[in-house]
């Protein structure tokens, strides 16, 4: 999987994306912004990652030494064992930094995913998040 500047095209992709119930939560509402990169395998879009701050949800703050990283599979691919590979690429954009992931508590199967690359859930929650650092 290679992670590439999210382009004009690859940002519409995403914004039309709709996902099944109940995971339609994912579904961006608003303009994508900030620092989001597209995910590829060979020459399919299959998802993306962000950043800092589009990374974080409402409640979140900035700790410094520590990077919010939000990702997300196109909805055809959910469940396929895509995730892991994905987060990985993610890491590797900021090798050696600690990071940290906010997941939807109702969502063991997205929990699973960056569990498998090392993260471990902080016991910390906000709402209905728990949040994840490797």
């Amino acid at each position: 999987m290679r992670l590439i500047p999210l382009g004009v095209e690859d940002r519409a992709a995403i914004e039309a994306w709709r996902y099944p119930p109940p995971h339609e939560t994912y579904d961006h509402a608003e303009p994508i912004e900030g620092a989001y990169v597209a995910a590829y395998a060979g020459d399919d879009l299959v998802g993306y990652v962000c950043f800092g701050e589009p990374a974080r949800i409402e409640g979140m703050k900035d700790e410094p030494g520590l990077i919010d990283l939000g990702w997300g599979l196109r909805p055809d691919l959910m469940g396929q064992g895509l995730g892991p590979q994905l987060i990985e690429a993610a890491l590797a954009v900021h090798a050696g930094a600690r990071h940290r992931i906010a997941d939807c508590d109702w969502n063991g199967r997205a929990r699973r995913a960056p569990a498998k690359c090392g993260f471990v859930e902080t016991g910390e929650r906000l709402g209905a998040f728990v949040l994840m650092e490797r």
